[in-house]
């Protein structure tokens, strides 16, 4: 089963504080011109990235790597 979430929070998003999954270092990866982290685990991946005006994008989910790339590449912030 793939799940997968999309959100944005003008507070920003720091998956450490909040998800103990998370205990990898992020990767960085380009989404539309905009710098972002991808954070993986066994089975979940989670891409944040920050746009102008403060506001944070993530999306989340159990699809590859490559496509949860092209799904947050989709989105237009």
């Amino acid at each position: 089963m793939t799940l997968l979430g999309i959100s944005w929070s003008k507070y920003g998003y720091n998956p450490h504080t909040r998800d103990q999954i998370v205990t990898r270092e992020p990767k960085p990866v380009d989404i539309r011109g905009y710098p972002g982290r991808i954070y993986e685990t066994e089975s979940d991946r989670l891409i944040a990235w920050a746009v102008a005006g403060n506001a944070t994008y993530y999306v989340r989910g159990s699809l590859d790597r490559d496509e949860l790339i092209r799904v947050a590449r989709s989105i237009v912030c």
